[in-house]
């Protein structure tokens, strides 16, 4: 052992540079690899979207409402809902579900496959005007189950349903068929 240290330190000053050189420019390949990494992870992060749903109501009506509240835009899987444990697959069979009187003044939107949902854009996804309909629909939010499977530019996708407050994440299986769409409102 003593010989090889010996020998190393009779090197000539080129081969001591040369191994300078190796060292160096492996440290900095290294360091150029984490501060990539750590740079996709803050950009990732930096766009990832988050839905939220919520039932409001007030002097203007009431209803469901969905917010993407993240920095980045969400892309929906599916959409799906459910009153009472029963899947529906268009929201006049929603209203007739929960009793609505029809005609009724709605604003709806059925996000479908394929949906980009902008940032800080409150949606209207299910509003009853103020009327007889607003009333019976606040007695009775709390029996709809609305899911949505929404995923990020990075193709990250996360389950959101009234019920929880997180989404979760990679919990989206294959949405429901048919997929949820407008329906025929009288």
């Amino acid at each position: 052992m003593c010989k090889l240290i010996n020998r190393a330190l009779q090197w000539p000053g080129d081969r001591w540079i040369a191994l300078s050189a190796v060292v160096i420019s492996s440290c900095a390949l290294i360091a150029s690899i984490d501060q990539a990494y750590r740079i996709r992870l803050h950009q990732r992060l930096s766009v990832r979207p988050y839905i939220g749903l919520s039932f409001n109501h007030n002097e203007e009506g009431a209803g469901w409402i969905m917010t993407n509240q993240g920095l980045g835009p969400a892309f929906v899987r599916w959409f799906s809902v459910t009153v009472d444990g029963i899947r529906h697959p268009h929201w006049e069979g929603v209203r007739a579900a929960l009793g609505l009187p029809s005609p009724t003044d709605f604003t709806f939107v059925a996000p479908s496959p394929a949906t980009v949902v902008p940032p800080n854009i409150p949606w209207k996804i299910f509003w009853a005007e103020p009327g007889p309909s607003a009333p019976i629909l606040v007695r009775n939010y709390n029996r709809l189950l609305i899911e949505i499977c929404y995923c990020s530019f990075y193709g990250e996708c996360e389950l959101k349903t009234s019920e929880i407050d997180r989404p979760v994440r990679n919990s989206c299986k294959a949405g429901p068929a048919p997929p949820f769409t407008a329906g025929p409102i009288p």
